[in-house]
């Protein structure tokens, strides 16, 4: 009996994308899910972060209460961490991109290695020369190669002897239909390698082969949707207890390196006026008592209409507005805009545990507004306050 070969083939192709398309909407799922979990849980660790650095003030640092206190900060750091990497891997937005070289930036990024990379392994660069520029967000494409080189240490230390991670870059055409040659970024590691059934799974977000505790299963898939967002790719190979190789594929630009330059902030000495607009209870309330107990004058409201009246009412005499962007009802990067057509003079300041648009973005990078990501530290908050 014969079979139909073209059939059969239709078949199983249809099936590879049912099974496709079920794989990308899982992630995105999960991405809506880890959006919503970071700004909820950066609002909570705020509040405890802003309460801590209060207690902290008034406890003598020779008491074994200030040492509890201290770890209770410790550990928001460590949730705040976890948080950042939920806000990466959901984000939907494109990366802010300038033009820069990626041997300059794995530069700055080995130099902050050396000083934490254990001793037993060996951390080599080898960085081709006249390597084309590239378009990227530099600091993402930092924590992408910084959560590759983390699991590389970790697959090191589980094969118990010394290491070397290798970082290599150089750039060649993939394909004849590539109009411009792409930048390789190797991370080769001599550590435990990945099995054979693990291998379809790595880049997957949550998946990890840790024991509990130990790991999130977000430092790869994290790293995958940063690569991703910059019209790039990463292939694995790896062989059992002889290593692994991470190749990240960028695309080149032929564009100048970019040249930005902040502008020099002023001290201002006089007493401030401060519009605090912030929907969590929690995370208001602990910023309007640290504010005010450092002699700021503050106007705290929970909601965008709450804060236009207030508004309204001083005829926008204030020094600062310090929103976030999430409000029940109303952007806070369009109402930062209204009350700043309105009296041109107002420091604005954003803060959000993560972003939506785009153009928020842009609106904060030109220079219009500064931004605080959440949790913020209030010790950090006031010296931004004090400035302008």
């Amino acid at each position: 009996m014969k079979t139909n070969t073209n059939s059969n083939k239709t078949k199983l192709s249809s099936k590879l994308f049912e099974k496709e398309e079920a794989k990308i909407q899982k992630i995105n799922a999960l991405k809506l899910l880890a959006r919503g979990m970071a700004h909820d849980i950066n609002n909570i660790l705020g509040a405890i972060e802003g309460y801590t650095s209060i207690i902290m003030d008034y406890t003598s640092h020779e008491t074994p209460v200030f040492e509890d206190i201290s770890e209770i900060r410790k550990a928001v750091d460590s949730a705040t961490k976890i948080t950042k990497q939920l806000a990466t891997f959901s984000e939907k937005k494109d990366p802010l991109t300038e033009v820069s070289n990626l041997n300059e930036t794995i530069d700055d990024l080995s130099q902050i290695l050396e000083k934490h990379v254990d001793k037993n392994i060996q951390l080599e660069k080898d960085l081709c020369e006249n390597l084309p520029n590239s378009a990227i967000d530099k600091s993402k494409i930092q924590q992408a190669l910084l959560n590759i080189i983390i699991n590389a240490i970790e697959a090191i230390n589980n094969n118990g002897k010394p290491g070397i991670i290798k970082i290599k870059t150089m750039y060649k055409k993939t394909s004849s239909l590539d109009k411009e040659p792409m930048i390789i970024v190797r991370v080769s590691d001599n550590g435990c390698g990945i099995e054979n059934r693990n291998m379809n799974f790595i880049l997957d977000p949550f998946f990890t082969t840790k024991t509990r505790g130990k790991g999130t299963g977000l430092g790869l898939s994290v790293a995958h949707s940063i690569i991703k967002r910059h019209k790039g790719y990463i292939e694995i190979t790896s062989q059992l207890n002889k290593g692994s190789v991470f190749d990240i594929y960028l695309p080149t630009t032929n564009k100048p390196l970019s040249q930005t330059a902040k502008p020099a902030l002023q001290i201002q000495k006089t007493k401030k006026r401060i519009l605090l607009i912030e929907d969590d209870d929690n995370l208001r309330a602990v910023t309007n008592r640290a504010l005010k107990l450092n002699g700021f004058i503050v106007f705290a409201c929970a909601s965008a209409a709450q804060a236009k009246k207030v508004f309204d009412e001083n005829n926008g005499n204030f020094d600062i507005i310090f929103s976030d962007v999430i409000l029940p009802d109303e952007n806070g990067v369009k109402i930062a805009n209204e009350f700043s057509v309105l009296n041109p003079k107002i420091k604005i300041i954003i803060t959000s545990g993560y972003l939506e648009k785009t153009t928020e973005i842009e609106d904060l990078i030109k220079g219009r507004f500064e931004f605080v990501p959440k949790p913020y530290k209030l010790e950090l908050l006031l010296k931004l306050f004090k400035m302008r």
